[in-house]
């Protein structure tokens, strides 16, 4: 039931991504830095992405350490602090990132979409 819901949140998100691009670059009242904020949005959580699933490690408890965020790469456990790291491996790191990726792609796209269409109707009001 879990990986239902969150196979349905990151179609969501991809479907986000891609679609309130479009929605905005279809208005007639359009900014200039609509793109540029577009292009440098995907390049930020595209490298965000990278950086969180590669190189973000953090310790829910003194006997688990997750690699990687939201979706982890790589989970490690032991029994005792005495005791050696076990790995598990969570999910395939190229899998972890592109579902990160579409995770951050689709919460910024969503963002930018909810804050140009807030403008856009404010500017439409004081006209």
């Amino acid at each position: 039931m879990m990986t239902a819901i969150v196979v349905i949140v990151v179609l969501g998100l991809l479907l986000a991504a891609l679609v309130c691009p479009l929605l905005t670059w279809q208005s007639r009242s359009i900014s200039r830095v609509y793109p540029v904020a577009v292009l440098c949005l995907l390049v930020a959580a595209l490298l965000a992405s990278v950086y969180l699933s590669l190189y973000f490690s953090y310790s829910p408890n003194q006997n688990t350490r997750v690699l990687g965020w939201p979706v982890p790469v790589a989970v490690s456990q032991r029994h005792s602090q005495s005791e050696p790291w076990l790995d598990y491996v969570g999910s395939f790191p190229p899998i972890a990132i592109v579902v990160n990726s579409i995770v951050f792609v689709g919460v910024s796209q969503t963002g930018l979409w909810l804050v140009s269409t807030i403008h856009r109707k404010r500017a439409m009001k004081s006209t």
